[in-house]
This record gives structure tokens, sequence and C-alpha cells, in this order.
């Protein structure tokens, strides 16, 4: 069962009831675990971790975390951090339709590269001061995850997550987050390249100087380099998989 607002699991009988944080934050959990985000048997951040990861308190983390073991997205072990499962993928994103990992690496990035712009050019108008400082904290955050790939991913997707909504447009922010997705297996292979979450880090602080300026032409050269970045290691890391 996949977990999504359209989800059994946020209806009544007699219709929809009012998501709350913790599910708001079971939803976020699981699309990340059938996206591949978070691989099977891969640990969790801790809850102090998760809490600040998502602005949210333990006890919304904890009771988030309780939700998914219900349904089988994980396994809570008292004394040891809480695990992934094998779930199916999701059917309802924008990314099983157009069936997004059968494209080759060069189509994507050109896809996330046209979508990632126009949002940060929009972000960088728009953005918030409240937006700014919930950047600014997952960069410091950040900082420390330098040797845990698992938490950098669920802070990088969080920190994506937050410029995709401040660019104002909810299709494209949808879009961006499905091309996201792509090629996730041999992104978790790139991060274990030598300073790799650290080049990302110094990235996303190029990213929120931009935002911080609201000078647009600076925030499309501070994402582009980003992508750069990414579709390079990423086609390192499927070269290396395709070789196993």
């Amino acid at each position: 069962m996949a977990l999504s607002a359209s989800s059994e699991l946020f209806k009544r009988d007699n219709g929809f009831r009012k998501i709350t944080l913790k599910d708001q934050l079971a939803e976020k959990l699981a699309n990340m675990i059938t996206a591949g985000l978070i691989a099977e048997n891969e640990k969790l951040p801790s809850e102090r971790a998760l809490a600040e990861t998502f602005n949210v308190s333990r006890e919304t983390v904890r009771e988030a975390l309780q939700v998914l073991h219900d349904h089988k997205y994980v396994e809570i072990s008292h004394g040891s951090r809480t695990r992934a499962l094998k779930v199916d993928h999701l059917t309802n994103t924008v990314s099983d339709a157009l069936q997004i990992d059968t494209y080759d690496a060069a189509t994507v990035a050109e896809t996330r590269d046209v979508i990632e712009v126009a949002i940060l050019r929009s972000a960088a108008i728009n953005i918030s001061d409240k937006d700014l400082q919930r950047l600014e904290k997952l960069i410091a955050a950040q900082e420390k995850m330098l040797n845990d790939a698992v938490a950098f991913h669920i802070s990088d997707r969080e920190f994506h997550g937050v410029i995709y909504k401040a660019g104002g447009n909810p299709l494209l922010e949808k879009m961006a987050g499905d091309v996201y997705s792509y090629a996730l297996e041999s992104r978790h292979t790139a991060m274990q390249e030598e300073n790799a979450i650290q080049r990302s880090v110094n990235e996303h602080k190029s990213i929120y100087r931009a935002l911080a300026s609201h000078d647009a032409d600076l925030a499309e050269q501070a994402v582009k380099g980003h992508l750069d970045s990414i579709q390079k290691s990423t086609l390192r890391a499927l070269e290396r998989n395709a070789k196993l």
C-alpha cells in the first residue's frame, strides 16, 4: 500500500479527515521510501535529527514513525534506529506516468535543468524570510551529516522541496519533485564519493545566498552549477553500477 494524500489511510467512511502533522510527515517519509530515496534496510536518522530536518517536534516524529510501522513501511526496534522495509513503488505520481527511469540520464538532466531554473528564478523574487530561515537551518544541519548519506538525502529533499514550493507554481513543484527521484540508487552511490556531501552542501550555500539576495540571475547560475555537479556524479555512479 502506497501512502499518499489520496490514500485510504487519510480517509474515513464518511469522507476525508483532517491531515495532521504526523500524517504529513508519515506521507513524506513513505514517499521517500517508495521512491528509493531511503533504500530497503537503510536506517533512518534519529528522532532528533528528523525533528530538526522537518521542523517538527520529536513527538510528531515518533507518531509518524508509528504510522509507518503500522503500515509496514519501517521496522521499529527499541535500542536501535528505525530501518526502512521493502515496499511497492508509488503508482500515482507524474514520474510513474512518464516512466521517468526509462529515459536516459542526459534527457532527465536537461528536463530538471529547465524546470528548476524556472522555479529558482521565481523563488528568488518571491521567497519569504521564513523560507530563507528554513533553508539556513537545513544547511546548518547538513554540515553535521557529512558522514551520513541517508540523513543528507532526506535533508536534501526537504531543502529542494522548500524551494520548489517557494517558486509559487504547484505544477512545476510537483514535476520537480518527481524528476528529483530519477536514478536515486545511483545517486546513493554518488554520495559515497569523497567529499560528495560537502560539495553539495557548499552548492546549497550558493543557492541560499542567491535566493537571499533576491537575484534571479544569480539563482539561475547557482542552481545550474549544482545540477551540473549532480549530473556528473550521477553519470559516474551509473557507469560504476553498469560494470558490477
